[in-house]
């Protein structure tokens, strides 16, 4: 490549990355931001202004759901890794004089900071795209993955766990997959095994990729996998200490497997994150059906290739884990949320599958994958980036769930509501959903013995 065009592909990078964060920047603000993820902001407050992630001087009497009591003290209930990474950025603002407990301060940086991880991780994915296809196939892969999945749709509306989580996952592919040598070599394993701690400390369900990774180094790179698992092994053995001083327990709450409670609808929500008309993948990034197809026509090929096995046991060990929660449909958000992790497995299996069949396939059939990938990609983008990201009516639908009370999963109800799905949420949809289940909820169950009033006359049952 020359220098010109590595400058070109530089500046490419960049404006896609402005672009990127200037949409989310502008994107409507949106309630997530008020939900789950507010918290992370403010314990990272409390580092910097009382030392401890203990809320006790926040919080002295009402306080949100997500702030826990545990050993007499007040707790973020969510994984501490996005606390701990947002300490610099809060410590600018309060030097600005802002206070995370305020709800503009507070909403404001989440959005910039969803921003700038959205913006990041699709460098990183443009990157390692770059590794097994050409200039033009990986400007097509990272727009339709980024704009056409949760990433946008999850990661661009709020703070979430999986925001730093899933940068950290695709900096650890990025080592994986580049195999640098020499003194780059011999400290990548090092990097590798702290890029997935990372994963972990900010999302634990990354251990989906942790585990196969570890597999993975052990028969195809074994000489990195000391490096790595000692890595990996001193820094969650620090997280141990911590938490036995902080909690009296080995792991914080939310990273114990106690939290993977038996599902007795397993099969329904395994369906339900794959196809659901709420919460499907192949529905929210139907370019994943495309994948699938070209992965059915070259899989002669590609089935000997170790990275498509750690990609495939990926995907396979977080739908099984995601599935297990009583509450699979992740509660309010958008789309595929819970799959959001298993995107780069995605993207590993698309990358060893177009090479395979450019080279495998007659040019009428691989002419026709990449259309249809293109074609799945644009509704995806529409989906994920056009309603997810802009349109607050798919906000509203998740309120919805309210007249369903009587149903054991009200949610789960909901995510399986064909009539009135998410992705094509908008006013006229949820007024005529709304006024459907009020007329229902007004037909009340006959008792026995009951009598009901026609008019002027009475009848009992």
């Amino acid at each position: 490549m020359s220098k010109l065009s590595r400058r070109h592909q530089g500046l490419l990078l960049i404006w896609l990355a402005v672009v990127m964060f200037a949409l989310i920047k502008l994107a409507p603000t949106r309630l997530y931001v008020a939900g789950d993820s507010r918290e992370s902001l403010v314990t990272a407050q409390s580092i910097l202004q009382h030392g401890t992630i203990r809320l006790d001087a926040y919080y002295p009497d009402d306080r949100p759901n997500t702030v826990v009591e545990e050993q007499g003290h007040l707790y973020y209930y969510f994984p501490l890794g996005t606390s701990l990474l947002s300490v610099p950025f809060v410590g600018v603002q309060l030097l600005r004089g802002e206070d995370m407990l305020v709800e503009a301060h507070n909403f404001a940086l989440q959005k910039t900071l969803a921003a700038l991880v959205v913006s990041l991780s699709a460098v990183l994915i443009y990157i390692l795209c770059r590794r097994f296809v050409g200039q033009g196939l990986s400007l097509l892969f990272t727009v339709v993955f980024v704009f056409g999945s949760s990433i946008v749709s999850t990661m661009g509306t709020a703070l979430w766990s999986i925001d730093f989580a899933f940068l950290f996952m695709l900096l650890a592919l990025v080592i994986l997959i580049y195999e640098p040598s020499g003194k780059s070599g011999r400290i990548a394993p090092v990097f590798l095994g702290g890029a997935l701690f990372m994963a972990y400390l900010s999302r634990p369900s990354t251990l989906t990729l942790t585990l196969p990774l570890f597999v993975y180094v052990f028969l195809v790179r074994r000489s990195w996998f000391p490096g790595m698992a000692a890595t990996f092994a001193l820094l969650a053995a620090g997280l141990v200490l911590f938490s036995q001083n902080e909690f009296g327990q080995v792991l914080p709450s939310y990273y114990l497997t106690s939290r993977l409670n038996e599902n007795s609808t397993f099969w329904t929500a395994v369906y339900g994150n794959l196809a659901s008309p709420g919460r499907g993948m192949l529905l929210y990034s139907s370019f994943v059906l495309a994948i699938l197809v070209g992965l059915l026509l070259v899989f002669q090929q590609v089935r000997h290739r170790p990275l498509f096995w750690l990609a495939a046991a990926w995907i396979l060990i977080h739908l099984v884990s995601i599935s297990q929660f009583w509450h699979w449909w992740g509660g309010w958000s958008f789309g595929s949320r819970l799959m959001t992790e298993t995107l780069p497995a995605w993207l590993l299996i698309a990358l060893l599958v177009w090479p395979a069949a450019r080279t495998g396939l007659s040019r009428p059939v691989y002419v026709s994958l990449t259309a249809g990938f293109i074609a799945l990609g644009a509704v995806a983008i529409y989906v994920n980036t056009v309603q997810g990201l802009f349109n607050p009516a798919t906000v509203d639908w998740n309120r919805w769930h309210r007249p369903l009370a009587r149903a054991e999963f009200p949610q789960a109800a909901l995510m399986l509501d064909w009539k009135y799905p998410q992705f094509l949420a908008s006013p006229q949809q949820l007024r005529a959903r709304h006024a459907e289940y009020l007329f229902a909820d007004s037909l009340q169950p006959l008792v026995l013995g009951e009598s009901i009033d026609f008019g002027s006359e009475s009848v009992s049952f």
